[in-house]
Formats: structure tokens, sequence, C-alpha cells
């Protein structure tokens, strides 16, 4: 067997026609397929440097060969993984490549539609993470296909039952879906029957999505799963990666946060003292980092920053501040134990005033099983964690989150009317408990005067909730 032969047999790739046993597809067709897949295997193992070079020459060469669905379903799916282990480095080079990969894809449209159901269903998640992380927006009707494939319910199709339990909802928190009450009812039962047999691997990853939700596991299933985290720590500890402590001690941060419940600090108790901070990647290192902030515990790992890029959105919202007579602080240092930059930080009438601009990927969404559409389903526990967190180091302070379609609505306003509608924001926040988060709303437009000054009102920001919707 040939040395390209062997590789395709370890890569375990669903094409192998160099005998000419298939003659609608060539040995060209073939290798080109296999160079692009390998290329993105080895960036995923960080193997090989990213270049944009290298990638087009891939691209440009696979372009101008008919690509099988199964080829196809591997590339996309590879290239994903690779692009989410650049995106630890370089978000803003990872998106790049994100985009110019949708394009493409656009442009093939038949080819890639046919390849969706070819893709294992956490694949496709996967691949719905990724253009949400990174703010790459297919077409609707293109990414829909997507999710069509890859929800909740198709990754529970096969088995293992234990692997594709976990993974299933790991899928979800991803893509910031929510489970829908049909798709819980159909999850529980699978997970209560299993999960005294997850793996160290399943066990640390189970918290994780509720985390993202924002929610808790049923009372059953949360012990089922504290007991079994208990025997594995006691009788395997060195099975548990940093990766996977870390997960433990972020969730249980975070749910603590949430819920106020003690239960999830006893279990971040327990894994703690287990970390060894050196062994840690970034993102590790930060979930660590926020959960000894939120408990108050000693950190011997250094905290990085936070991996907040500033929108358009923001920067466009941050000008209007300036433009209409309020002066956003510079350089500011109120949130450097969170080593985070608040979005916008200015004081009105004496008081502090925090505002956060929450973009897509601060909320969550549902599947309407009525409509079939995508429904707003609240802020992510993420958002919710971090308001907790910001809540305790800025106790003076008052944080208003203000949801992208508000903010939207602002930046459609000529200048005057953006004035009024920023300072009865500004004079309710002085006004607000301090110490405590808010979101804002605007009113609806009257049907009667399109004119109308959208009137905005902060209700309070509830850190465990499953009513609140951008808006």
């Amino acid at each position: 067997m040939s040395g390209s032969d062997q590789d395709k047999q370890e890569l375990r790739l669903p094409w192998g026609n160099l005998d000419g046993n298939n003659p609608a597809h060539s040995m060209q067709n073939d290798m080109e397929a296999f160079n692009l897949t390998a290329f993105f295997e080895s960036i995923e193992h960080q193997e090989t440097q990213f270049t944009f070079p290298l990638f087009q020459k891939h691209w440009n060469a696979l372009a101008d060969i008919q690509c099988t669905p199964e080829q196809l379903s591997i590339i996309i799916s590879k290239a994903t993984a690779a692009i989410k282990r650049l995106q630890e480095t370089d978000p803003e080079l990872a998106k790049n490549y994100l985009s110019e990969i949708m394009f493409r894809l656009e442009l093939w449209e038949d080819q890639a539609t046919a390849a969706i159901p070819k893709m294992d269903p956490f694949d496709i998640a996967q691949c719905l993470w990724a253009y949400k992380e990174l703010d790459v927006n297919p077409r609707d009707d293109f990414i829909d296909k997507w999710y069509e494939y890859g929800n909740v319910e198709k990754i529970l199709q096969g088995g293992p039952e234990e692997h594709r339990i976990v993974r299933a909802l790991i899928s979800s928190a991803h893509i910031r879906w929510k489970p829908s009450d049909s798709l819980w009812s159909k999850w529980n039962p699978k997970a209560l029957a299993h999960a005294d047999n997850f793996s160290h691997i399943q066990t640390s990853f189970f918290l994780w999505p509720y985390a993202r939700f924002g929610s808790e596991p049923i009372a059953e299933l949360k012990e089922k799963w504290m007991n079994r985290l208990d025997h594995l720590l006691a009788t395997e500890p060195e099975t548990f990666r940093p990766t996977d402590l870390a997960n433990i001690l972020g969730a249980a941060a975070a749910l603590h946060a949430i819920t106020g419940k003690e239960n999830y600090k006893e279990v971040a108790q327990k894994v703690n003292p287990l970390i060894d901070g050196s062994k840690c990647n970034i993102p590790q290192l930060r979930q660590i980092g926020l959960a000894r902030l939120w408990f108050d515990w000693e950190n011997d790992a250094p905290m990085p920053d936070s991996d907040q890029r500033s929108s358009k959105r923001e920067i466009r919202l941050r000008g209007i501040f300036t433009a209409s007579g309020f002066n956003p602080k510079q350089d500011d240092a109120t949130l450097d134990d969170l080593h985070h930059k608040p979005d916008i930080h200015l004081e009105h009438q004496g008081q502090d005033i925090i505002l956060e601009v929450d973009g897509p990927t601060h909320f969550l969404e549902v599947m309407n099983e009525i409509t079939g559409q995508r429904d707003p389903a609240g802020f992510t526990g993420r958002t919710l964690f971090m308001s907790a967190l910001i809540n305790k180091l800025a106790a003076n302070a008052i944080l208003i989150r203000l949801p992208y379609p508000a903010v939207d609505r602002i930046l459609q306003e000529d200048p005057l009317q953006q004035k009024q509608i920023l300072t009865s924001l500004l004079d309710q926040a002085a006004n607000a408990e301090q110490g405590r988060g808010y979101h804002m709303r605007l009113s609806a437009p009257s049907t009667n005067d399109n004119k109308k000054i959208p009137e905005p009102e902060i209700r309070p920001l509830k850190i465990h909730y499953d009513d609140q919707a951008p808006s």
C-alpha cells in the first residue's frame, strides 16, 4: 500500500477511487479532496502554519473538480475544526478564512446541500457554532439546511448512547440553541438511563451546556451526575485532563452565580485543588480565573484578557454618546480584575453607569415547534455570569445591557432623537438601585405616527430567568 493510500485509510476518508472502479471521479478529484482534508487536519493538530497562500492553493484546486457529497462533508468538518483551533490564537484571521469558505460553499450550493445530510450532526453543529462565534452570516435559506440536520434530535439518533447524549447537548450549547420542552422530554430519560456509566470526559462536559443555557439539570439527573463525578474523582482522578477540570469549575461557578445554590460551589471546591494552571491553554485559564474570581479564591494561574472585540455597532453607539454631550471614559480600569473593558462607561448625575452592547452572540434561540422558526430565548448563561461578575466588582455602578435590536433602532434615528433617547436612558439609570444589572427595552413605534421617538425603559436583569429576549 502506498503512503498516500495508507494515510487515507488512517483518516478513514470516504473515497479511494484511485483504482478507477468509479469512472465518475478521477484520480485528480480524489487527490485534491484528500490534500485539502489532510491540510485542515494538520491545522487542527497544529502541525502546519495556517497561511492564506496554502489555503488558497488547495481551495482553488478543489474548485476545478467535481467533489462528491461525501468528500465535501469531510472537508467542511475538518475545515471547521481547523478554524476553531485558529480562533483561539487569531480570531480575526479565523473569521476571514471562514467567510471565504462560506462564500465558496454558497457558490457550490447544490454540492454543499447534498453534503450536509452526509455529515455527522455534531459536526454540523460545530460548523454552526463557528459561524455564530465569528459573526459570519451565510444566507438564511442556506443556513436553515444546516439547522435542519444539526439538531439535538438528529444527534440522539444512533449510538453509543452515552457519547450521543452528551454530544447532543454540547452541540446545542455551542450554537446557543436552547432545547425545546419536547426535546428535553426526549433527552432527560436517555441521560438518566446512562448517567451512571458516563466516562470522565462525558462527566466533565455534562454541566458545561447547562451553564451556557443559564439553567439547571432536573434534580434527579443532577444528583446522578454529582454521584458519578464523586466516584470518578475518588477512583480515577488522574483521568481528568486540565480541560475537563476547567470545564467543571467554570460551569459550577456560572451556575452558582445564576442559581445561588451552594451545591455548585461544593462541586467547584472538589475540582479546584486538582487544577494545574501550567498545563492549561488560554480559554481554560480564563474559565479558571473567572471561577476563582467569583468565589474569591486565590488564583495562582495567569488570567488572560477577555477576547472582546469592539463591534461596529458598539463603536457607532459610543460615538453617538460623545456627540450627544456625554463623555465615555477612556483607559478604564474599573473591571481590570475581570480583565475586561466596559463597552461604554460614563458618569451621569453623579452615578457610575456601565453599558454593555450585546450582539447576537449574547442571546439564545429556541425552536418554535408550531412555526418551525428559531425564536429568541433570552441571554446566554455566559452573559448572565459576566453580568454577575461585573455587579460584584463594580458594586457602586449601574450595569445596563443594551440588546442589539434596540441599539440598531437607536442608530437609525436622527441626532436630536438619539440624544433624547440616550438622555432618558441615563436619567433612569442614575435613579436605579446600585450594584445590580438592568437591560434596556425600547417601546414599539406608534402605528399612527412612524416618526414617534422610541421610549427607552430599563428593567431589572434577572440573573436566573427564562423569559428575556432581545428587543
